[in-house]
């Protein structure tokens, strides 16, 4: 089942609301998407920045997601929201096989975080620490 990145942002009353009776919202939201059209939240939760919450949603289809969208909004606690469309489940080079026809190479990225924290070998200095 395709995947979908689901952000909101709650009107101040919403967030007020919540305050005052607080409850698992992405819990009850899920379950009711559920029962009505057969999505589901997978996860999520508070986030940082423009919007409020971040979930991911398993929906059989866009015409399905964007029912959930629309009846999220409809409901007037989140006047902001995006929605995107997590790419489909295959290998990473189908990725770059598509990208080999590119004008301009990419240069190497390292690879996870360790990679980034290890200084590049310097001869005058010897090889970096484990």
């Amino acid at each position: 089942m395709p995947q979908y990145l689901y952000q909101v942002a709650y009107t101040s009353e919403s967030l007020a609301a919540q305050i005052k009776n607080p409850q698992d919202r992405l819990e009850v939201v899920s379950k009711q998407i559920t029962e009505a059209v057969g999505a589901r939240i997978v996860a999520g939760g508070y986030s940082y920045g423009e919007y409020d919450v971040s979930a991911i949603v398993d929906a059989p289809d866009d015409v399905t997601m964007a029912a959930v969208a629309l009846a999220i909004a409809a409901g007037g606690a989140v006047p902001g929201r995006q929605d995107h469309a997590a790419t489909e489940r295959r290998p990473v080079g189908g990725g770059l096989e598509e990208g080999a026809g590119s004008e301009r190479p990419v240069p190497p990225r390292p690879v996870g975080t360790a990679a980034l924290r290890r200084p590049a070998t310097n001869p005058s200095r010897g090889p970096p620490p484990p």
